[in-house]
């Protein structure tokens, strides 16, 4: 009983009460010992009991009990197919929405690299015209013999090369990244 109660769509309230009234039945009728008890010659007077196999060896397969087993075998089959199809959906919705939060990531690693690509495009720009202005200032300086205006030429020149020696590295880095997550993306 506790177990066809507990069982979801095992039994309908039909097949329910008629297991508590053959329950009721089977526990008013009087059933030999031999059926429930095997005597041991110990003198511990001991009693083992047997299993419900033999109880139920006796009792008499009916057209009733056959199809009431056949229905709750088939409603089994019937709920097992449901779960297994829900959970393959589950998993679905599962794997897709890693999927696209995978993506969306890759779409914000992407734009976060080529707004840092633009950002060092236009230091990179900066940083020529301050090379430039430096050789001009030098070109200047030494047609006109000032050696005043060489130093500061020459500081902005030495400044202008480092800053572009270290945005090429910066660039190149940048770059390479962008192509190995697009390479990434393809891939997938």
């Amino acid at each position: 009983m506790y177990l066809a109660r507990n069982l979801p769509h095992l039994l309908t309230n039909e097949e329910m009460d008629r297991v508590g009234t053959e329950w009721r039945v089977y526990e008013m009728t009087d059933i030999p010992e031999d059926w429930i008890k095997t005597s041991t010659n110990s003198s511990n007077n001991v009693v083992e009991y047997v299993s419900i196999d033999k109880y139920w060896y006796h009792v008499p397969a009916t057209v009733a009990l056959l199809s009431n087993v056949q229905e709750a075998y088939s409603c089994y089959i019937k709920d097992n197919e449901e779960q297994q199809k829900l959970i393959k959906n589950i998993d679905v919705v599962n794997v897709t929405r890693a999927f696209n939060t995978k993506h969306e990531r890759l779409e914000e690693n992407e734009i976060e690299l080529l707004n840092e690509q633009k950002n060092l495009q236009q230091v990179l720009l900066n940083a020529t015209k301050m090379l430039e202005e430096g050789s001009t200032r030098l070109a200047t300086a030494l047609n006109n013999k000032a050696s005043d205006d060489v130093g500061t030429a020459e500081a902005l020149v030495t400044a202008a090369n480092a800053k572009l020696a270290v945005l090429k590295t910066q660039l190149i880095e940048n770059n390479e990244n962008l192509n190995r997550m697009r390479k990434n993306t393809e891939n997938e």
